[in-house]
């Protein structure tokens, strides 16, 4: 079920990725474009987790930045949520990678 759902993330990559280079600088959907990307890369990655979980592999730390993370969240789910909701990020400055 994860090798389907990763095929089928490719493909949503695939189409994303040629969506992107047909639209101009400036385009507002490039934005969009852009954040349908990276949400599916995120997908992917964790989609290969899940995998490498249940075989059991052994996984490489990867030294995360939780701040841009959380930067690119809540871009995404601004994006997501009605006019009248507000969301507030607090993110700390020495919270480390």
């Amino acid at each position: 079920m994860a090798h389907d759902f990763n095929n089928m993330l490719m493909v949503i990559v695939s189409y994303a990725e040629m969506l992107a280079e047909s639209l101009r600088e400036g385009d507002p959907l490039r934005s969009h474009t852009t954040q349908i990307l990276q949400a599916a890369n995120r997908s992917a990655t964790l989609t290969r987790q899940l995998l490498a979980f249940s075989r059991k592999q052994v996984l490489a730390p990867q030294l995360l930045d939780c701040n841009a993370i959380l930067a690119e969240t809540s871009s995404m789910v601004r994006r997501l949520i009605s006019e009248n909701i507000e969301l507030k990020c607090n993110v700390a400055s020495d919270c480390g990678r």
